[in-house]
């Protein structure tokens, strides 16, 4: 956590602003500045992976697991008031 505006993740997605912060992660307003036209805004979602001691690598794997299917699902949605899902990384 922690990234400032003018920050840039993966090279092309320079941080505009933070929207929101909360018990999952940071989610970020963000421009392409591979792309030339600004039509439309971006958000990345920064999620903090829980790191707890007692179930270690099983809880991580698992709720790896659970953000990939949440994220094949996003991405196979079409409509006008659900966020269009780009891409994911780590």
């Amino acid at each position: 956590m922690g990234l400032k505006p003018g920050d840039v993740i993966r090279g092309h997605y320079q941080i505009i602003r933070e929207l929101s912060r909360g018990g999952f992660g940071v989610t970020y307003l963000v421009k392409d500045i591979d792309r030339l036209d600004d039509a439309s805004p971006i958000v990345i979602k920064q999620i903090k992976i829980p790191q707890q001691q007692e179930e270690g690598e099983v809880r991580k794997n698992n709720y790896l697991k659970n953000l990939e299917r949440e994220s094949q699902t996003l991405s196979r949605l079409n409509h006008d008031r659900i966020p269009k899902l780009l891409g994911r990384f780590k």
